[in-house]
C-alpha cells in the first residue's frame, strides 16, 4: 500500500524519474486519473510530463495514459496466450527477473493461472555467463496460497528486493514448463491446528461438575446408620 501511494504521489507531482519499473511491478499497463468532468487539467498536465507515459486523452473513466514499453520492441514474451489485456496491450502481471531485478520476460497467463514454457536464463552480453538468482514475480500480494512449479518441481517462495508485498518464487537458470496457480486453502491447515489447540485449551480450562458421592448398598436402600441416626434423634 505504501509503495502504491508513493508511486501515485510521484505521478501527480509530475516526477521526472522513470516510473515504469514501479508500474511494471504492479502489472500496470495504464494510468487513470479519475476526472469525469474534465476539471483536473492541472494534474493531467503534470502527468503528461512524466516519462514513459503516452497520453490517450479524456475517457468516460477519466484521463488515461498508456505505459510505454521500457525497451525497444517491448519485453520478450514467454508463452503465447493470455498475455494481452482486453485492449491488446501487454502487461507484466507475471514476469521473470534476473539477479539484478531487471524484467527479462513477461509470462503468458490465462486468468489467474500460468501454464507455459519459459526459456533458460541468458547472458546480458555475448560471452558473459547467465546471471543467477532468477525470480518469478507476480503482481499479486504475497499469500501462502500461491503455488508454482517448474517441470513439476515446486518453487521456493522468496522476498522481492524493494517490495514487501509482491509474491515471488526462486527460479533456477534452466527453462521448462512453468505452472502457477492459487490454492485458496493454502496455509489454512496451520490455522486449523492453532484453532484446535485453542479449543482444547479452553475445554481443559472449564471446570467439570463434581458429582456427590453417595454410598450405595447395591439395592438402592439408605445405609442403616442413617436410619438409626434419625430414630435416635426422634427419641431425644
Amino acid at each position: 500500500d505504501e509503495a502504491l501511494r508513493s508511486l501515485a504521489a510521484g505521478l501527480v507531482s509530475g516526477t521526472t524519474a522513470d516510473p515504469r519499473p514501479a508500474l511494471e511491478s504492479f502489472g500496470a499497463a495504464f494510468v487513470v486519473l479519475r476526472d469525469t468532468d474534465g476539471g483536473e487539467l492541472g494534474t493531467a498536465a503534470s502527468i503528461d510530463a512524466v516519462p514513459g507515459l503516452a497520453p490517450v486523452g479524456l475517457t468516460d473513466s477519466g484521463w488515461l495514459w498508456r505505459v510505454v514499453p521500457s525497451r525497444d520492441g517491448g519485453i520478450p514474451v514467454a508463452g503465447d496466450h493470455g498475455l494481452q489485456d482486453r485492449m491488446g496491450f501487454t502487461t507484466a502481471r507475471v514476469r521473470l527477473e534476473d539477479g539484478a531485478g531487471n524484467t527479462t520476460h513477461l509470462v503468458a497467463r490465462d486468468g489467474d493461472r500460468v501454464d507455459t514454457r519459459i526459456p533458460t536464463a541468458t547472458a546480458a552480453r555475448e560471452g558473459d555467463e547467465a546471471e543467477g538468482g532468477r525470480r518469478l514475480v507476480l503482481a499479486e500480494r504475497a499469500d501462502p496460497g500461491w503455488r508454482a512449479t517448474l517441470d513439476g518441481a515446486p518453487l521456493e517462495p522468496v522476498a522481492v528486493t524493494g517490495s514487501g508485498w509482491a509474491q515471488a518464487f526462486e527460479l533456477p537458470a534452466g527453462g521448462g514448463r512453468l505452472q502457477v496457480w492459487h490454492d485458496p486453502s493454502g496455509g489454512s491447515w496451520t490455522w486449523w491446528i492453532g484453532g484446535a489447540l485453542l479449543v482444547l485449551a479452553v475445554l481443559f480450562a472449564i471446570p467439570s461438575p463434581v458429582r456427590r458421592a453417595h454410598a450405595s448398598t447395591g439395592t438402592g436402600e439408605r445405609p442403616a446408620g442413617g436410619h438409626r441416626g434419625q430414630r435416635e434423634g426422634t427419641a431425644r
